[in-house]
């Protein structure tokens, strides 16, 4: 059972806020705290690319913890990854 049809539409807008927030608080952090500004928009969009794989994957992915959370989780880290990635 996939998470749209579980939780509803409820689980898709978290997931999409979650991932909405994660890119501009990753554009943010590129531009103003690490002065990186020669970053490509690929780049930019990382997060992105998890809810894409949200869209495509929901309904292949164990159930051990809920849907929401995993997906945000990953998205969240997805951001943190390529905020090292730049920084370091």
């Amino acid at each position: 059972m996939s998470a749209i049809e579980e939780f509803g539409a409820r689980a898709d807008l978290l997931v999409a806020a979650v991932v909405a927030g994660c890119l501009v608080a990753l554009t943010l952090t590129l531009e103003f705290l690490l002065g990186v500004g020669d970053v490509s928009a690929l780049v930019r969009i990382a997060p992105l690319y998890v809810y894409l794989l949200y869209l495509v994957f929901d309904n292949y992915v164990p159930e051990v913890v809920s849907p929401v959370v995993l997906w945000s989780a990953l998205s969240v880290l997805v951001s943190v990854g390529v905020v090292v990635l730049y920084a370091v």
